[in-house]
């Protein structure tokens, strides 16, 4: 037989046990919940080779590939709208672009001056050549040499004006003005008076170009 118990309560009568009962549930599932934590914590820990991933997930990502160099750039060009020595870097770079550019024509008129004198020196040199030729030559080679001067002053005077970077080119009856500056009705003139006067042309005769339309 169940051996029963029972217990007296202040008035003397008998009642049945009652069942014990945790009187703050709520801690206890505050201790299951840190037990846990405990727990995934440790399986952590040893599925990763002592690395937690908590860790891992607190660190910074690194950014790589275009966005970074996305960032990189526009600060740069930040700096360089906020920084005015960069603004005048670049207009330096500019005007020695520009100046390379009108270099350059410089050498292609010399060389082909250069190749034409070289034709009419074999022209005199030549026994063959009539006395005719031989004068024609000379004259030509005298030519040559006026022109040469004439160009360089024409190009110094329009420079002095203030129309930068020319290149005067003459030919037999014109001159062609290769410039820089934004062509008006009034600078062309100016640039066609100076050429005219300098290089013995007829005014309708000099031929004006902005390098930018070559």
């Amino acid at each position: 037989m169940k051996k029963l118990f029972s217990w007296y309560n202040e008035e003397g009568k008998i009642s049945k046990p009652k069942s014990k009962r945790c009187k703050h549930p709520a801690q206890l599932g505050l201790f299951a919940f840190v037990v846990f934590c405990l727990a995934l914590l440790v399986w952590d820990v040893s599925s990763n080779g002592g690395v937690s991933g908590f860790a891992q997930l607190s660190r910074p990502a690194m950014v790589q590939g275009s966005d970074t160099l996305s960032m990189d750039s526009d600060s740069s060009v930040s700096d360089e709208m906020e920084d005015p020595g960069n603004s005048e870097a670049l207009d330096a770079s500019a005007d020695w672009a520009e100046a390379e550019v009108f270099a350059a024509y410089r050498m292609d008129r010399e060389q082909s001056r250069a190749d034409e004198l070289a034709l009419l020196q074999e022209v005199i040199e030549d026994e063959a050549s009539s006395e005719e030729a031989r004068q024609q030559a000379e004259q030509r080679k005298i030519q040559v040499a006026a022109n040469i001067e004439a160009e360089a002053r024409a190009e110094s005077l329009l420079d002095a004006e203030g129309f930068g970077e020319t290149v005067v080119m003459m030919g037999t009856d014109q001159a062609t003005v290769i410039c820089a500056v934004q062509l008006d009705a009034v600078t062309a003139t100016r640039i066609a008076e100076v050429v005219s006067t300098t290089c013995l042309i007829n005014f309708e005769n000099v031929v004006i170009v902005n390098r930018n339309a070559i």
